[in-house]
């Protein structure tokens, strides 16, 4: 015999959403497309309700109308708003229909949730994507790895189910193991967007316009990403630091401190870690690796 969790974990439902940014609106759609029906969700900004509504998604005027609304409730919230939003659905009188509530930080645990009616399943669903906030978001969560935090038991059945409905692969993770995850995955994006920008501007002290060297960059950045995924970081490294090339290494912070010396700390840094890998790799000797650091040290010193 069925029970009503099971029934909830192999029949479409109704899920709710509160906050309505880019993860929000890309889950929302990819729950549409998987049959899905969403209800009513909420945000406090007013512009965020608008775009929902523009997407054909139903918008309620209170945190507690979305609850009261959905089988399933995410909270896509920010980090620091999940705690307020945990504490307000569990002041909430119980919704009858409300069985499961996950967020999606990869950071926070899923105990945040566990102040909510004890009758409701809890976890975290993170997925590891990076949004733009375009119309290929929900694209983008075919194939994605969505790590997930069992709160309760029920919780992992229904997130492993959801999961498979926006295409996505389920990884398994602890508590204590969330930090370190959402940390690498941020060292992995958001650093990767900064060095990016670094180089861009790079390139703009060259006269290269904005445009062309995101272009160019871009191409160079992605097959260095697809090299390190297909065949690990080791195999992966090129350029100066993985030849053992000191002479181009100095001409590299030389221009550094004649045009931008503000960024000779970050390439000194990164120049460091990247010789240890390369030698790590095998790709240079220690005698070429020796020739790398005392190149960055005297440069660091001579500025100094």
């Amino acid at each position: 015999m069925k029970t009503r969790r099971d029934k909830l974990v192999n029949e479409p439902k109704r899920i709710g959403f509160v906050g309505l940014g880019r993860v929000a609106r890309a889950f929302a759609t990819a729950f549409a497309r998987a049959g899905l029906s969403i209800s009513r969700s909420f945000d406090i900004s007013a512009e965020k309700l608008s775009v929902w509504r523009k997407l054909g998604f139903p918008a309620a005027q209170t945190l507690a109308q979305a609850a009261l609304a959905a089988e399933v409730l995410f909270i896509t919230t920010t980090d620091d708003a999940i705690d307020p939003v945990a504490e307000q659905l569990g002041n909430m009188p119980d919704a009858e229909t409300l069985k499961a509530v996950f967020h999606t930080s990869g950071a926070r645990p899923a105990s945040v949730l566990s102040r909510i009616a004890k009758h409701i399943d809890y976890g975290s669903i993170h997925p590891v994507m990076s949004f733009s906030g375009d119309v290929n978001d929900a694209d983008r969560l075919q194939g994605c790895v969505f790590c997930v935090e069992a709160g309760t038991e029920g919780g992992a059945g229904i997130a492993k189910d959801l999961c498979k409905k926006l295409g996505g692969k389920v990884v398994m993770l602890s508590s204590e193991a969330k930090v370190a995850h959402h940390l690498a995955c941020s060292i992995a994006s958001n650093f990767a967007v900064l060095l990016m920008d670094e180089a861009r501007n790079v390139h703009s002290k060259a006269g290269l316009p904005s445009e062309v060297s995101l272009a160019m960059l871009g191409r160079l950045a992605e097959a260095s990403v697809q090299n390190t995924a297909k065949l690990g970081p080791e195999a992966a490294l090129t350029g100066p630091f993985a030849r053992g090339d000191a002479a181009t290494v100095e001409s590299h912070v030389r221009w550094l401190k004649e045009n931008m010396p503000e960024m000779l700390d970050l390439y000194t840094m990164l120049g460091r870690r990247t010789v240890k890998l390369a030698l790590r790799a095998g790709r240079i000797t220690v005698v070429q690796a020796d020739a790398l650091l005392k190149t960055l040290a005297k440069e660091l010193d001579e500025e100094n």
